[in-house]
Order: C-alpha cells, then structure tokens, then sequence
C-alpha cells in the first residue's frame, strides 16, 4: 500500500527517515516494511513512546538503524541523527568501490 508519505519519501530520497510506530492508515511496522522494498539501505529510526523492548517487538529480524524513546529533546534527537549519519558516511568510505 503505497501512502502520500511513502511516495514522498520515495520521490525524495533521503539520507534517514524518522519513523512513528502509532500512525493512522498505516502504522509504523507497516510503513518501514514498504520503505525497505523500496530502498533496504535506507536508514530508518523508530520514534514511539513505549518503551524500546516493546516497540521493536514490531521488528523483530528486521534493520531498524535506531530508536528513540518519547519524549525526547530536540537536541537528542539531532545527536542520534548526526551519529548514524556519520556512521553510513564512515561505511560508504570504508566500502572499495566496484
């Protein structure tokens, strides 16, 4: 099922995509499989306000890059983001190109 935000996010290809477990329409386990067709590289952090154990039971054997508990700062969330971005930018130049 190919929602407005996954067209969206499809269309614009971003660097990571923060990601709520509780959405209307389709909820947040839903989205994150449907965006994996789409890219499987793209790195998506889970925002939920349960608690991590519980959340990412949604996602067992699954990628997600992150989560981060509800409520958080913005400034918590900026530093997760800027960590896992160093992260894929510190792979992309470990990986010898082919």
């Amino acid at each position: 099922m190919l929602t407005d935000a996954i067209r969206c996010i499809v269309a614009l290809e971003p660097d990571v995509v923060l990601l709520d477990l509780s959405m209307p329409r389709l909820d947040g386990a839903a989205t994150f499989r449907e965006l994996q067709k789409r890219d499987a590289t793209l790195p998506v952090v889970l925002m939920s306000g349960y608690s991590e154990q519980d959340a990412v039971q949604h996602f067992l054997g699954e990628d997600l890059a992150g989560f981060v508990q509800k409520p958080f700062s913005n400034a918590e969330l900026i530093a997760r983001v800027h960590a896992l971005l160093r992260r894929a930018r510190s792979a992309e130049i470990e990986q010898p190109e082919s």
